[in-house]
This record gives C-alpha cells, sequence and structure tokens, in this order.
C-alpha cells in the first residue's frame, strides 16, 4: 500500500531560464518533479531562427548524412510533409556525454558529447499503425539510437555520490559525473526516457534514460539481420560486476504493453547480470503511470520506498509468471449512475480525440492551399455561421474546429492573403472577413 505523503515538486522554486518557455518549464518542473538546475542545463525550447530564417528543430533532428536530400541540399517533398508539425514548437533534450570515450579518458579529460538527442512537438504527429494514437517523442532519422546521460549539478551529483559512499577524486570530477560513476561503480537506475531519468537524477538517483524500452539491446545489425542480442554499446559501459542496476519502467494495466515491459526487462536484465551486475526492478503500483508522475503524487520519499522494496530480476519474473496464471477478478456491478459517468466520460475523451486529429488535419492542409483557395475557406466558414444551424451536426462540429484553426492563425493567414491580394479574385466580403 502507498500512503499519500506530500508530494514533491519544486513549483515556484525557480523562474524559467530564456531559453525555455514558461509551458514548457511547467511540464518539467512541475508536472515532472525535475530539479530547476537539471531541466536549465538539459532542456530548452526550439523556435524559428530570425536569422536563418528555419525552425532550430530541422537542424537537431535532419542531421543524419543517410536523409535523402536534393541536389540542392534540402529535405525532399515527403520528409518536409512528414515533420512538418516541428514547426509548431517543442522542447529538445540533448542525450550528453558518449559513456564509449570514458575507458580512454586521462582525467581531468573531459568525454565527448552526442549530439543525439529527443524532441517533444507541441504538436504531435498521428501513428500510422496505430489510429487514435500520437508519436509524442521524436529522435534524429537514420541516426543510431543512443542513451540519456544527463549533465548533473555538483550539488545532486555530490548527494548521489554520498548514497553511493563513495569520494571521487578532484581530478576524476572534472572528467564529470558520469565518467565517476562509471569508474566508481555507482548504482544506476534505468528509466525510459529523458524526462523520467531527470526527475530520478533530481531525487538523487544515477539515472539513465533510453529512449525505448527495448533500447537496452540489439537484436539486429544495421543491415536489418537478426543477431545474438548484446547490449547497447553505451549502455555495455555500466554493466561491470557487483554494480546494482534497477529498472524503472512505466505503471501498465493494457496486456499487451505489460507483456512487452516484461520482455524487455528481462532480455536487457539477463545480458547486464551476464556481465556480473546485480539486477533488480521498482515496481510502481500505479494508477500513476511513470515514475515522475509517481513522485509529483506521493513524494521522494515514497519512491525511496519502492526502490529499497524493489526485487532481484529472477524474483520480479516469478512474481509476474504467477500473477498472469492467477484468476482474473470478477467484473465491478456498476450501478446506473456510474454507467452513465463512464459514457460520459469516454465521449468526452473520445470527442477530444476527434477535435485533436482533425485540427490537426486542418493546419496540414491550410499550409498547403494556395492562397485563393485558402481566402474560399475563410469564406465559405464564415457565410455557413451566418444560416441557422444544428448544433450537434457532425458538419457543424468539423466547421467549428476549421473556425478555430482559422482564427489561431489568424496574422499568418492575413499576412500570407495580403502579400498576394493583386493576384487574388478576392470578394469584398472575404477581406472584410479576414479582417474580422
Amino acid at each position: 500500500m502507498i500512503f499519500k505523503l506530500e508530494g514533491t515538486s519544486f513549483k515556484g522554486i525557480q523562474a524559467p531560464p530564456d531559453h525555455i518557455d514558461p509551458e514548457h518549464w511547467e511540464e518539467l518542473v512541475d508536472k515532472s518533479a525535475i530539479h530547476p538546475d537539471i531541466a536549465a542545463l538539459n532542456f530548452k525550447s526550439l523556435h524559428l531562427d530570425s536569422i536563418e530564417q528555419e525552425h532550430q528543430a530541422w537542424e537537431h533532428l535532419m542531421y543524419s548524412d543517410k536523409i535523402s536530400r536534393r541536389n540542392d541540399g534540402r529535405l525532399l517533398y515527403g520528409d518536409l510533409t512528414r515533420y512538418a508539425h516541428i514547426e509548431s514548437g517543442g522542447w529538445w533534450c540533448n542525450a550528453g556525454v558518449d559513456p564509449r570515450s570514458f575507458s580512454s579518458l586521462q582525467s581531468p579529460q573531459k568525454p565527448t558529447t552526442k549530439i543525439w538527442g529527443c524532441y517533444k512537438p507541441n504538436a504531435p504527429r498521428n501513428k500510422v499503425d496505430e489510429p487514435g494514437k500520437f508519436i509524442k517523442y521524436e529522435h534524429p532519422p537514420k541516426a543510431d539510437l543512443s542513451i540519456f546521460l544527463l549533465d548533473v549539478p555538483e550539488q545532486i551529483a555530490n548527494r548521489i555520490y554520498s548514497k553511493a559512499r563513495v569520494n571521487p577524486t578532484n581530478s576524476d570530477r572534472q572528467s564529470g559525473f558520469w565518467y565517476c560513476v562509471w569508474k566508481y561503480n555507482v548504482p544506476v537506475t534505468i528509466a525510459e526516457g529523458a524526462k523520467k531519468a531527470a526527475s530520478l537524477l533530481s531525487q538523487g538517483h544515477a539515472a539513465i534514460g533510453l529512449p525505448g524500452i527495448y533500447a537496452g539491446y540489439r537484436s539486429k545489425d544495421n543491415q536489418g539481420y537478426e543477431i545474438k542480442a548484446r547490449l547497447h554499446e553505451e549502455l555495455a559501459v555500466f554493466a561491470t560486476p557487483v554494480r546494482d542496476i534497477k529498472f524503472c519502467f512505466d505503471y501498465e494495466t493494457k496486456p499487451k504493453t505489460k507483456q512487452n515491459i516484461e520482455i524487455a526487462i528481462s532480455r536487457t536484465g539477463r545480458l547486464l547480470e551476464q556481465q556480473g551486475a546485480k539486477v533488480s526492478v521498482v515496481s510502481l503500483p500505479g494508477p500513476d503511470k511513470g515514475v515522475d508522475d509517481f513522485i509529483v503524487e506521493y513524494g521522494s520519499l515514497a519512491y525511496e520506498k519502492l526502490s529499497f522494496e524493489a526485487l532481484g530480476l529472477r524474483e520480479w519474473q516469478k512474481n509476474n509468471q504467477e500473477l498472469r496464471h492467477s484468476p482474473p477478478s470478477p467484473p465491478k456491478l456498476l450501478s446506473s449512475i456510474e454507467r452513465k459517468q463512464r459514457q460520459a466520460h469516454k465521449y468526452n475523451n473520445d470527442s477530444q480525440y476527434d477535435n485533436q486529429k482533425l485540427e490537426s488535419e486542418i493546419q496540414q492542409k491550410i499550409k498547403l492551399m494556395d492562397s485563393q483557395e485558402l481566402a474560399s475557406l475563410v469564406l465559405e466558414v464564415a457565410n455557413y455561421f451566418k444560416k441557422p444551424y444544428q448544433e450537434n451536426d457532425p458538419q457543424t462540429l468539423q466547421m467549428k474546429v476549421i473556425r478555430q484553426v482559422i482564427r489561431s492563425q489568424k496574422e499568418e493567414i492575413i499576412e500570407r492573403l495580403s502579400s498576394n491580394e493583386q493576384e487574388l479574385e478576392i470578394h469584398p466580403e472575404q477581406r472584410t472577413r479576414l479582417r474580422h
């Protein structure tokens, strides 16, 4: 049982720095329990570069020389269309240092820093093969996946060293936090994603972030052929004898997702154990999905208790096997009021998703419209609402979403049409509608 203590949050401790937008700062610091110093060191909001006149996200994502380009060096139309959503803004997190350089370092040399990272767009794109699902995080396409070893401020690094009962030399400290974690066999916790790793680091755990639950090992070569499973080259650096390594992945209820998590932890865990590491698993109790959500809700002490109670890999596997074969609980009988509430909740969620999906599609279509088509669309929407209409009619709902998109892009649309006004056959009423 989890007894709810005061939740952990760094809300209000520090104003957002210039390189992080307020809404991103709120997501990271207030809602994910990330220490302000860790957030400021590792995250930044991306915008349109006023000098280059190109959104910064393109440079951070599209650097691989394996990406096909036109003769003039520009991206192909397909990639421009597929990634058009990144221009709506978002935050970027760099993956940090490359641990493969540790063994060749001579203190106080610094390890190399990777250019790889992840981008969380404000308007994510749809998953083609899973209707209703979105791709929340974008990683550089055609580039090898990496792991997140985030920068850690000195005061938090010292806290982690103290918990591990190690005291790195000043020379080793100059080579960086993760170099010391590697050299002094500091225990590590593996989480999925940069944000959850940042949250755990903020609580005093040396947390490594994977870009996906299966990213801890490789089972295929660069050509896509199956090979004997081996640890990801960067994660393998930390697979040292007697090192304590914990997994802390999301709490899940969907059987398929739970099975995938079990497979990922079991395979990665066995490979770590083969190198002599001591592997255990932290099980989140729910209903909060991620460890960052859990810490915000219940506090860092509640997480420390879960971490202390982590089960060894084999015991955790045995427990999961027993749970899978236990008889299912009988379905709960709902009252008529509860049924209505559940149906209303489902309807609201479905409607919200449909509107988000439609809004995203309309935004993309407007970008591809020429000026005449755009002017006609504005007039069509305006005329629709001048006449009597039924509030819950599907066409009315669609028109409302289109109107909302037009209003949100009002200045941009006016600028587009004004620059081509002489070439357009704009009816006086169209011009009036655009201005109001």
